[in-house]
């Protein structure tokens, strides 16, 4: 009884040591923290979850109520507490948790998660301006959000919200921690004046926020014509292209006669996109018009500044427009002439045509030049470089001949090819376009199968080689000739040449006379067909042996195999693609 005791007795001492030790650590205790979350305006915030996390492990969490209020109990220590409800920013808050610091958290502010901002928001703009501005949208939350648009303006004003590439919208998604722009376009109106207010409102999850503009409008003088630039560069000898917008601001249709103003030996004329000349245009209300305005610089104009005017006369009034031309004085000017813009071709034959490069400017330049075509099937080659580029210097005055060689694969396809011939300088260029006819292809093929011929020292041996007309032109003038004989052996060929139709085989007959002395051996003899600028090469293998046995036999075989490999082979070699 009396050892039961004591054994009662230490443990209880222990536990009560335990309890002591643990509460002087702070287990076993928690203490109480309390606040109110709000918004920017001090508005109480509902349903905000208020978390403790601890080494990045979530602790303990609650939920504010109706009046923002939260309270939360956790054991002493070092914590980080985030205040969040979707919409709004995250707010993050380091929590030292100790006996002395328990209690009220104060008041927590939350802000709104997204921020609609723009580089400007107060311009001075014009009667008729078209104005774009960048919006960026950031979501500082932890949710991807939804924002919606809306824009509060004037009636009269035409404004809308795009995205990069002009498709309109009315809501975006921002990602969590991201950003975007959309771009806010305006039109203000003719009749637009003073200071006018208008606003962007940017809303989500029940949260708002609004981004004012505030534009002075000044009246604008009406520039019915206007040019992209009041100033542009030219050179003697130049012909400018220049576009121009004619516009009709006013509420009611009009008719303008539309004339230019350009300095003594310039040339000037008005077109529409068609090339088509144009001196009378009518608009309806507020439509506009692209048209251009094409100018010829005399080669003796001399170094300067030369204004041009644009006049819109309509209703008994004139509108002017002016535009600055300033001359250079050091230029290059390329003049790109072909001695021909057809050429007429057939498939496997080939033809060059000189490419003439003048350079009318007053200063040295180097000339690249470019030859395209739309079709694989046409080889271009510059002398200048053997590559469908090439370059050279070009003093002031000089002129420079160089020859393009088109080469119509044997394989091509009947019909019209364009190839785009370009010379580039240092301040001009130049560009003409050849039109190449392939009206149909020369082509012969040997038929024969078995390049083997056998004969004995003494003897003359006979081959006949069969060529087919396998084009669409007659071939007029269809050889033979041997490229490689061996030593001593005399040949002979019957007939001198071919013509065949489309279609047709004809064949040569082939006299090899065999030395007395030629040894027992296997001896090439090498050949090419021509026939109207297409060629053709075989081997004739030629074995010569003194009498037939086994092992003749079995190189006769050997042989054969050969033979067959390099016709196949010489075939391959005139399959397109292969």
């Amino acid at each position: 009884m009396g050892a039961s005791r004591k054994l009662s007795s230490l443990i209880l001492i222990s536990l009560a040591l335990a309890t002591a030790f643990f509460a002087k650590l702070g287990y076993g205790q928690s203490l109480l923290f309390f606040g109110r979350v709000t918004d920017t305006q001090l508005n109480p915030i509902k349903g905000a979850e208020v978390a403790v996390f601890s080494n990045n492990l979530l602790v303990t969490s609650v939920t504010t109520d109706k009046d923002g209020n939260f309270n939360l109990r956790i054991p002493a220590g070092t914590y980080v507490l985030r205040v969040y409800l979707k919409g709004y920013a995250p707010r993050q808050i380091l929590l030292v948790a100790t006996q002395e610091k328990a209690g009220s958290l104060g008041t927590i502010v939350l802000e709104p998660a997204i921020s609609i901002y723009a580089e400007t928001t107060q311009l001075t703009v014009y009667q008729g301006d078209f104005l774009n501005f960048t919006i960026r949208v950031s979501n500082k939350g932890l949710d991807p959000l939804t924002v919606y648009f809306k824009l509060e303006k004037p009636e009269s004003w035409v404004g809308y919200i795009a995205l990069s590439g002009g498709l309109r919208v009315d809501n975006i998604v921002v990602d969590a921690g991201a950003e975007r722009a959309v771009f806010l376009n305006l039109r203000v109106p003719l009749n637009a004046s003073g200071e006018v207010r208008i606003s962007l409102e940017a809303s989500w999850s029940n949260l708002t926020s609004v981004l004012p503009f505030v534009f002075t409008v000044q009246p604008k003088k009406w520039n019915i014509v206007e040019f992209p630039a009041v100033s542009i560069g030219a050179y003697p000898g130049a012909q400018l292209r220049i576009p121009m917008q004619v516009t009709n601001p006013f509420s009611v249709d009009m008719d303008f006669l539309l004339s230019a103003s350009v300095p003594q030996g310039w040339v000037a004329t008005i077109i529409d996109a068609n090339s088509l000349s144009v001196s009378a245009l009518a608009l309806p209300p507020r439509a506009s018009k692209q048209l251009f305005l094409i100018l010829y610089v005399p080669p003796g104009a001399t170094v300067g500044k030369y204004p041009v005017y644009v006049y819109a006369d309509s209703a008994g009034s004139r509108y002017i427009a002016q535009l600055e031309v300033s001359v250079e004085s050091r230029f290059d000017l390329l003049n790109l002439t072909l001695t021909s813009t057809r050429l007429n071709l057939t498939g496997g034959t080939s033809s060059s045509v000189p490419v003439i490069v003048r350079n009318d400017g007053n200063m040295p330049t180097v000339v690249l030049l470019k030859a395209v075509t739309s079709t694989p099937e046409l080889r271009l080659t510059f002398s200048v470089s053997g590559q469908p580029g090439g370059s050279f210097y070009l003093l002031p005055g000089e002129t420079r001949q160089v020859n393009l060689l088109i080469d119509a694969l044997q394989y091509i396809t009947p019909g019209t090819y364009e190839v785009r011939i370009y010379a580039n300088g240092t301040t001009s260029s130049a560009e003409k376009v050849l039109l190449v006819e392939v009206t149909g292809v020369r082509r012969a093929e040997v038929v024969n199968s078995n390049f083997l011929v056998v004969a004995t020292p003494g003897s003359v041996a006979l081959y006949r080689i069969y060529v087919n007309n396998t084009g669409t032109y007659q071939l007029n003038s269809v050889t033979l000739r041997v490229d490689n004989a061996p030593h001593n052996f005399k040949v002979s060929i019957q007939p001198d040449k071919l013509t065949l139709l489309p279609g047709e085989t004809g064949y040569f007959e082939i006299q090899v006379f065999v030395p007395s002395d030629a040894s027992e051996s296997v001896y090439n003899l090498q050949f090419t067909v021509e026939a109207d600028g297409v060629s053709t090469t075989r081997i004739l293998l030629l074995w010569v042996r003194y009498e037939t046995g086994l092992s003749f036999i079995v190189l006769m075989g050997s042989l054969v195999f050969v033979s067959f490999l390099l016709v196949f082979y010489g075939r391959r070699k005139f399959v397109p693609g292969a």
